[in-house]
C-alpha cells in the first residue's frame, strides 16, 4: 500500500501545477508558485516510499478512511446536487431529492473469513472509525454553514417550525438572538455532538450542556435539516437552501454503511458486549 504521505505530496505537486495552468498568475505569484513546487518535489524525493515496519489492521483502516474528506464526502454531493440541478432545470417549480444511487462502505477490518488479524477487536475498532468519519464531517460542515447561516429576524421571515427549532437551542448568546438559523444550528450541532459521544468512545466533541439530548437515529437530524432547508426555500432564500441541501442532505444519502442507523446499533452492541 503506497505511504499516505507520499499521495499527500503527489496531491499538492499536482494542485500546485494546476494553478500555473488554469490562473493567470503575477510574477511574484509565478515565483511563489515555483518555489512551493521545488519544496514539494525536494520533499517528495526525501521521504521513504514504503515503510519499515508492516501496517496493521488499524493502519489500513485509517489508511483507507483518510482520503474520504478529499474525495467521496465532497464530490458525491456535488455530483447529486448537479443531477437535481439537471432535473430541476427541465421541470422548473419541482424540488427534486434523488434516492440513494452510491452508498459508501469499506471492507477492511471487516474480512473475518480468513485473516488472522482481523478480530473482535479489529472490528469494532473499524466500525467506530467509519463512525467517527461520518461524524466528524457533519460537525465540520454544522460549525460552517452556523458561521454563513447569519440572517435576521430583523430582514427575513422564518417557518413557525424554524422558530421552534431555534428556541430549544442551547446558545444563550445574547448576540444570536436575533438570528434564528445560526441557533437552530447550534441546536443540531449539540445533539450530533452528544450523538458522536454516545455512540462513539473514539469521539470526544465537548458538548454544550450535558443534559443535550442526543439524535437517536439519521432521520432525527435529517427532519431538523429539512426544517431549515424549508424554512429558506420558503422565505427568499433558496439560493442559499441549495448549498445546505449539498453540505447535508446529499451526503446523508451517500455515507450509507458508515452513518447509517444499523451502523450506530451494532457500534452499541458491539460495545455492550466487550
Amino acid at each position: 500500500m503506497q505511504r499516505k504521505s507520499i499521495l499527500d505530496c503527489l496531491r499538492e505537486i499536482a494542485l500546485l501545477l494546476e494553478r500555473r495552468d488554469r490562473l493567470r498568475q503575477t510574477p511574484e505569484e509565478r515565483a511563489l508558485n515555483e518555489e512551493e513546487l521545488r519544496r514539494g518535489i525536494l520533499t517528495l524525493w526525501q521521504t521513504r516510499i514504503v515503510r519499515e515496519l508492516r501496517l496493521t489492521v488499524r493502519d489500513e483502516i485509517d489508511n483507507g478512511l483518510s482520503y474520504y474528506g478529499t474525495t467521496f464526502l465532497e464530490q458525491l454531493p456535488r455530483l447529486y446536487g448537479e443531477l437535481e440541478d439537471l432535473l430541476e432545470a427541465d421541470w422548473p417549480g419541482t424540488r427534486f431529492r434523488i434516492p440513494a444511487l452510491i452508498r459508501l462502505g469499506s471492507w477492511i477490518g471487516g474480512d473475518r473469513d480468513g485473516n488472522p488479524y482481523v478480530d473482535h477487536d479489529v472490528l469494532r475498532y473499524a466500525l467506530h472509525r467509519q463512525s467517527a468519519v461520518a461524524f466528524d464531517f457533519y460537525l465540520t460542515q454544522l460549525r460552517q454553514l452556523r458561521m454563513e447561516l447569519s440572517q435576521s429576524l430583523q430582514l427575513v421571515q422564518v417557518t413557525p417550525e424554524l422558530r421552534e427549532l431555534a428556541a430549544v437551542s442551547s446558545d444563550e448568546s445574547e448576540h444570536r438572538r436575533d438570528e434564528p438559523y445560526r441557533l437552530a444550528l447550534s441546536g443540531i450541532y449539540g445533539r450530533v455532538a452528544a450523538a458522536a459521544r454516545t455512540f462513539n468512545p473514539l469521539m470526544m466533541e465537548p458538548v454544550a450542556h450535558a443534559n443535550t439530548q442526543p439524535y437517536a437515529n439519521p432521520d432525527e437530524l435529517e427532519q431538523d435539516l429539512e426544517t431549515i432547508v424549508e424554512s429558506l426555500m420558503g422565505h427568499g432564500s433558496a439560493r442559499i437552501a441549495r448549498v445546505a441541501c449539498v453540505v447535508f442532505d446529499e451526503p446523508s444519502r451517500c455515507l450509507g454503511s458508515i452513518w447509517r442507523r444499523w451502523i450506530c446499533d451494532r457500534i452499541a452492541r458491539c460495545t455492550s458486549r466487550s
